[in-house]
């Protein structure tokens, strides 16, 4: 086999200087020149595509050292795909090329065409050497040839390009390599990978899904190099940022967890840090690795960088906190993490306070450990502050508010946070943020905290005084509006979960006699009755309680009920609703009607 090839590179050499020796004297050819240094200067000048001087040849024209036009002979070598779909021996070539040179130069032509030519022959023999090249590298079993040809392979493709990759099927050839363990084969192969995967062709990702490179890849990431993992991650993140399958096969081969090892393991390293960070973040809005990352630890894991000295990877940690905190509501053991996020609410990076804010209501929604947690740490005074600072930033707003909404209730310290909020006067600063203008979740998030404030008798008094009462009636005038509008639409029953909200919170709010009065006097009891034909029964159950309040001190609530044909609804209600508490509400209410103290 050695012997067939050396022959014919002689043949090859031989024809090659008998033909420019004839065709060309003009373009500086001797016959001292040897095929190889033809052959090398054109692999070094690289593919038309990947370089950006014109390759210096044989075969190039000087346009200044010649008034002459030159084109090249009329029948041109097959192209390097041709080779590899077809499979045209090397001889066929020769004997096409000798054809060819029966042709004379023609003039009157354009230099263009020459040179497209000479980069047509260039890459002819450059595709045919990678083609060689990888079929070594195949077959070969000594490791160090398989050194020296992933070595030389890897300076091909920096000086040629990639495309030869593509054209010749070489992508599932790399992923072969990447499952040896050479070291210098394992770095030349990762690093040929990342630079394919930069490219960005589409190809190549699913060519390394098909060849099985993710769960290769993800096996190698227990590498004991910092630099060669460095690389491997960033090529992950590079084949899952757009592949959802990718990201499928990533998560069942164990990648999240290795990826968290990786964590635990390197404290000091702020580059492969901020790659791992940049993959996780990746990660955690896809919904097959999301819970494995948590599951794993990821939260705690995560937590143990946000003291790091670099602002990249801190701010790409909070990122991926916030994306996994809607799944980790139920994880023990976040003490240090709440703590720190705490303590994020006093920065001046609007990143940073954004994903803070967001992680904290994530965590304290429906974890009771959690909030109490909150409340030790001080977190209720953070948070007003945090507020009080940042009025022009909605969102981290609304985060901050939310979480006040879920302290202040279901937990040991609820009503502790509940007395907190009004000593430290927040109550006038959260009240002011219920504009007409307001945007919809910010509203509904201070409806709720409201409601939760609402259930200590001692806020009812502050509460009045900052206006409650009128801006809680004219939502509920703006929302019945919206209601009727949107009958039977999408949206109606999120509109129905803010009606009873806010009715919930007029209802504690009927409790106190100053309130009601303030109630009556804006003559409310119209819009109640109103809100007795929605079909959501927690709102007409509210409604019903608050007209039962209203019709202790004042006898008129009865006559205005009459008026607008109430009698009737809360009959229906008292006889008809399958609501137990609605139909003894609607019945205690008939009841003070008729016969009012």
């Amino acid at each position: 086999m050695e012997s067939a090839r050396q022959s014919l590179e002689n043949f090859e050499t031989a024809l090659l200087r008998e033909i420019l020796q004839k065709q060309l004297p003009s373009c500086g050819y001797t016959p001292s020149s040897t095929f190889s240094d033809w052959r090398q200067s054109h692999y070094d000048s690289g593919f038309a595509s990947a370089s950006s001087t014109r390759p210096q040849s044989v075969l190039y024209f000087d346009n200044s050292a010649s008034t002459s036009n030159f084109t090249t002979p009329p029948q041109s070598p097959p192209t390097l795909n041709s080779i590899i779909k077809n499979r045209m021996p090397f001889e066929e070539w020769c004997e096409s090329a000798t054809a060819a040179s029966s042709h004379p130069l023609v003039p009157n032509h354009t230099i263009g065409q020459s040179e497209a030519q000479c980069q047509s022959s260039a890459s002819l023999l450059s595709g045919s050497h990678l083609v060689q090249l990888l079929e070594r590298i195949k077959s070969s079993r000594d490791e160090i040839e398989l050194q020296k040809l992933v070595k030389e392979l890897y300076y091909f493709c920096k000086e040629n390009g990639l495309s030869g990759i593509y054209d010749s099927n070489g992508v599932p050839v790399l992923i072969d390599l990447l499952k040896t363990d050479i070291n210098p084969v394992l770095y030349y192969t990762i690093n040929l990978i990342h630079n394919v995967l930069i490219e960005g062709r589409d190809s190549s990702i699913a060519s390394i899904r098909a060849s099985g490179g993710v769960e290769c890849m993800v096996n190698k990431l227990v590498h004991s190099n910092y630099q060669f993992i460095i690389v491997l991650t960033d090529a992950l993140r590079l084949i899952t940022a757009s592949d959802k399958e990718s990201k499928i096969i990533f998560s069942r081969s164990g990648g999240p967890r290795a990826l968290l090892q990786l964590l635990k393991i390197y404290r000091i390293n702020e580059k492969l840090l901020w790659t791992v960070s940049r993959l996780l973040k990746e990660l955690s809005v896809c919904s097959s690795n999301k819970p494995e990352i948590v599951q794993a630890g990821g939260m705690q894991v995560l937590s143990l960088h946000l003291g790091h000295r670099s602002n990249r990877l801190v701010q790409n940690i909070l990122f991926t906190l916030r994306n996994l905190s809607d799944a980790a509501t139920k994880q023990d053991n976040l003490e240090e993490l709440l703590l720190q996020l705490v303590s994020f609410l006093s920065s001046n990076d609007v990143h940073y306070l954004t994903c803070a804010a967001g992680v904290l209501s994530n965590l304290t929604c429906n974890n009771a450990k959690n909030k109490t947690m909150v409340c030790q740490l001080r977190g209720i005074e953070a948070l007003l502050r945090t507020i009080e600072n940042n009025t022009d930033k909605g969102e981290v707003i609304e985060r901050c508010v939310c979480t006040l909404r879920h302290i202040t209730s279901r937990h040991l310290a609820a009503e502790m946070a509940q007395n907190a909020i009004r000593e430290l006067n927040g109550i006038p600063m959260l009240m002011n943020l219920l504009q007409p203008q307001t945007r919809y979740p910010l509203i509904k998030a201070l409806i709720g905290l409201f409601r939760n404030l609402s259930l200590c008798s001692d806020n009812h008094t502050v509460l009045r005084e900052q206006g409650c009462i009128p801006k809680l009636w004219q939502l509920l005038n703006r929302s019945f509006q919206e209601l009727q509008r949107r009958s039977g639409q999408p949206g109606e029953c999120l509109l129905s979960n803010f009606l009873e909200c806010t009715t919930c919170c007029l209802y504690l709010l009927a409790k106190d006699p100053l309130n009601r009065s303030a109630m009556n006097q804006l003559n409310i009891t119209p819009l109640l009755v109103q809100f007795l034909n929605v079909v959501d029964e927690r709102v007409q159950l509210f409604v019903v309680k608050i007209l039962s309040k209203l019709s202790l001190d004042d006898e008129r609530v009865g006559l205005i009920i009459d008026r607008e044909n109430g009698f009737q609804y809360i009959s229906d209600l008292a006889i008809t609703s399958n609501n137990n508490e609605l139909a003894t509400a609607a019945l205690t209410l008939l009841s003070l009607l008729a016969f009012p103290s």
